[in-house]
């Protein structure tokens, strides 16, 4: 029988609910016919200025709790010029998409499919931060550093910020928003050491050196927002922190797995393989993320010190699978299958489990492109990673400290696929939070296995000073790792509800294979 033994840590480590944020960019269909309705509908909208917002969209947004979301980009946001999307829509400019229009010659190899359309800018501040304070969520906007300037990022902090005071103040009262957005989060550059990137850098300290004029300037209109400054290779983040010190609160990092083959990436169209090797190595993939936060973990104490994580937290803002290019339009080519779903919640594991040096992490995206919810004409589906996001933010504790987690299973050894090398880890995959008033614990479990079901003895350390006295639970699973939910079937799988009564400090569970399941244990 497997074990999961629970216990306290040698001291406090606050887990930031930021580890469930979203991102959404003027890419594909995310904005385009996603989140923003051009074409007509028979759809019931919101009211304005969200009036081309479809209501059931919203709803299912709203449904997850979205922490913060990450907007306009992603690569869009180098380009973009927030001016362009603000004032009455019938005045707002059509631009080209800059950042991503250029692809539809080469990769436009069906009708329709054009990933950079035309951007109309109906879809702009007031709307996005109108947006977030529906849904209750923070707001983070990247800047344009690769075709912007320094007084263009500041004039933008002032027009969500500044007060009616200001000239930008009084442009967005003008705009029908008298009172500051007060948006905290600021991200300078996306990808910036890209060569595919506008404003391309060569190394951290050439980008350290131009970010600090953006960062000196905003940080003028507003003292109190967070600046994200853009993380890589350990080389470019401590060049980078030495040149910016003082003026990052965040290191962005991004990761889509798995990188494979350039032909198969462009042209291939079907899912990945429905095999063994595959399921195996892409379920213990989430190691790969966990290195990368190690290793820049270990940038940011080696530049800043020992209490360098006080000052400078990770921002996992992009993250996903993403195994064929045409998923960037929408994600049904092809569909993401509960095995995604099962390495998102390792994914979010990982994120929960280095939460001492994770600050926020953003799913790259939202709707339609790699997304989790899909919009049709006539319906809107949601895919496995976004039920995971559901049952995870349904049992989140928001004032929650970080548990120890002790796991004794079998191990899951994965063969090299693509660019994930061969790895070995527990066939349980485990995270786990309590309430700073020890009247709520959180676990959260994935079950790896592909076929088999692990009996586990679910233990809790006295030090904990926890007696679980009752439990809630979900679990999603389905006979099959590579069911999806589609257009014609679109609840195939879905989250289920478990309820148990715990005797004493000893729980015991049967994890189904494939699964994964997260518990909430009320303390007496």
């Amino acid at each position: 029988m497997a074990e999961i033994f629970i216990d306290k840590l040698p001291r406090l480590i606050n887990v930031s609910n930021l580890i469930l944020g979203h991102f959404i960019e003027h890419l594909g269909m995310c904005i385009n016919n996603g989140v923003w309705t051009y074409k007509k509908t028979e759809q019931t909208l919101m009211q304005p200025p969200l009036d081309r917002v479809r209501t059931e969209l919203f709803e299912r947004i709203s449904s997850l709790r979205p922490p913060i979301i990450r907007y306009p980009g992603g690569c869009f946001s180098d380009t973009y010029h927030w001016k362009d999307g603000i004032g009455p829509r019938s005045s707002r400019p059509i631009r080209k998409n800059k950042a991503w229009g250029g692809f539809k010659s080469v990769f436009g190899l069906i009708k329709g499919f054009n990933i950079g359309p035309k951007e109309k800018n109906h879809f702009g501040t007031d709307e996005f931060l109108t947006l977030c304070e529906k849904l209750g969520a923070e707001k983070y906007i990247n800047i344009n550093f690769g075709t912007g300037t320094p007084k263009e990022a500041a004039e933008w902090v002032e027009y969500t910020n500044g007060s009616l005071n200001t000239k930008y103040g009084k442009l967005r009262a003008k705009n029908g928003h008298p009172e500051p957005y007060n948006v905290k989060f600021w991200g300078i550059g996306n990808e910036i050491f890209g060569w595919w990137e506008k404003g391309h850098c060569k190394t951290g300290d050439i980008y350290g050196k131009k970010y600090l004029e953006f960062a000196k300037e905003m940080r003028k209109i507003d003292s109190n927002i967070k600046l994200l400054g853009v993380g890589w290779k350990s080389d470019w983040n401590r060049s980078f922190l030495r040149v910016a010190k003082g003026y990052v609160d965040y290191l962005t990092l991004h990761l889509y797995l798995p990188t494979i083959n350039i032909i198969s990436y462009l042209l291939g169209w079907r899912a990945l393989p429905k095999n063994e090797n595959v399921y195996y190595s892409m379920l213990n993939s989430p190691y790969l993320a966990e290195e990368l936060i190690l290793k820049t973990r270990q940038d940011i104490i080696s530049t800043l010190g020992k209490n360098g994580l006080e000052q400078v937290k990770i921002a996992f803002d992009e993250w996903n699978i993403w195994y064929r290019w045409r998923q960037v339009y929408r994600a049904d080519t092809p569909h993401y299958n509960l095995r995604d779903g099962l390495w998102t919640a390792c994914m979010i594991n990982t994120f929960i489990k280095q939460a001492e040096t994770i600050g926020m992490a953003n799913f790259a995206q939202m709707v339609n492109v790699l997304g989790m919810i899909l919009t049709y004409d006539d319906k809107i589906i949601v895919n496995p990673n976004y039920l995971v996001f559901k049952m995870y933010s349904d049992v989140w504790l928001k004032d929650s400290s970080l548990l120890s987690v002790s796991v004794k299973c079998k191990n899951i050894i994965s063969e090299q696929f693509a660019n994930i090398p061969p790895i070995m880890k527990p066939v349980l995959d485990v995270a786990a939070m309590i309430s700073r008033d020890k009247s709520k614990l959180t676990l959260f479990c994935v079950n790896k296995h592909l076929n088999e079901n692990i009996d586990t003895c679910i233990k809790f350390s006295d030090s904990l000073n926890f007696t679980p006295e009752n439990v809630i639970g979900y679990i999603l699973t389905h006979d099959t790792p590579f069911a999806i939910n589609s257009r014609e079937n679109p609840n195939t799988i879905k989250v289920q509800k478990l309820n148990f009564v715990c005797n004493n400090d000893l729980f015991k569970y049967k994890f189904p294979a494939h699964s994964v399941v997260v518990f909430q244990f009320l303390g007496k």
